[in-house]
Parts: structure tokens; sequence; C-alpha cells
């Protein structure tokens, strides 16, 4: 079974889509963390952040404010 943040397949007729990127450093113990939860769910270490984040802005009021502009 998929796990829902799991990326699908692309086709070859698909254009790959570009996401910004962003570099992290974690203290050892959560880099280990996220190591040891990727491995248990068996998906990417980049995986488990990018649904940490997720989850963090989902729960993040100010997140989903407009910005003043």
């Amino acid at each position: 079974m998929m796990h829902p943040m799991q990326p699908h397949t692309l086709h070859q007729d698909q254009p790959k889509r570009v996401s910004p990127r962003i570099t992290v450093t974690l203290p050892p113990g959560d880099y280990e963390a996220v190591v040891r939860i990727s491995k248990s769910k068996r998906v990417s270490a980049s995986w488990v952040v990018r649904d940490a984040v997720a989850k963090y802005i989902a729960a993040e009021p100010a997140a989903n404010q407009e910005s003043p502009t």
C-alpha cells in the first residue's frame, strides 16, 4: 500500500514538477531519529522531513493566514 505522501510514478509524457529546495542542519539526535523513522516506514529521510513540515504547517495558524501585501 502506498503511503498518501509518497510521490506517484511519473509517466514519460508528464512534465516533472520543480520544487524549491531547502537545506536544514539538524542536531545529531534529531537526524538519527529521522533516519530511524525513515527505515521503519521504508521511505527516505527527506520524505520524513517533508511529512513533518506538512503536519507542522497544517497545525500552525499563522501559516494559514494571508500575507500582507
